[in-house]
């Protein structure tokens, strides 16, 4: 008789560690799962992030009635958020108002003097000692950002609440630079 207790005892340990095994990995897998879900989310918010940011950047060069940085007309169709250092290479900098100002679409995407253009507009609207900065000095400030996926989430929403509420902040604004410094400091990205 004991040796059966002692066979069942030792047949209920095996039952209970596979159990257990069994819930472990069953944990692992979901954790995994949870993980490329987090992951194809923080790929989406990242766009999304930048998109929000972008509408601000335009929101503010409508507001002060800037024309195209690049060409100096009237805007399009279309108006673009162009950055003067590409988002591809420069993650440090892409949501940095300071990088960002209105263009014509067909400026920003097809035209072969895009870059020269948009710093001749620079200079014109606001001086070499700005260009000096955006060029040289922003790059230097930050030259990483890091940003996990709960903070691209976060600043995802601030920047959202920041475009509906632009109005409510007009009277904080009083040149394009100065709103950028003040949206980039709301923003909270770059603190």
């Amino acid at each position: 008789m004991e040796d059966l207790d002692c066979i069942k005892a030792y047949l209920e340990s095996i039952k209970k560690e596979n159990e257990k095994k069994r819930k472990e990995k069953q944990k692992k897998e979901k954790d995994k799962l949870k993980q490329m879900k987090i992951n194809s989310y923080f790929t989406d918010n990242k766009k999304l992030l930048q998109q929000e940011v972008n509408k601000l950047s335009r929101k503010i060069d409508a507001y002060f009635q800037f024309k195209c940085i690049d060409c100096g007309n009237n805007f399009g169709k279309q108006t673009d958020a162009a950055h003067l250092h590409n988002v591809q290479g420069n993650e440090n900098i892409r949501y940095n108002l300071h990088n960002l100002h209105s263009a014509r679409s067909y400026c920003n995407m097809y035209s072969s003097e895009h870059k020269v253009g948009y710093r001749n507009g620079i200079i014109e609207r606001y001086g070499k000692e700005y260009l000096e900065f955006i060029d040289i000095g922003l790059p230097k400030k930050y030259p990483y950002l890091g940003l996990n996926a709960k903070e691209v989430y976060e600043f995802l929403s601030v920047a959202r609440k920041l475009n509906r509420e632009f109005s409510k902040h007009e009277d904080n604004l009083k040149n394009g630079i100065q709103a950028r410094d003040y949206f980039n400091y709301l923003l909270g990205i770059y603190k």
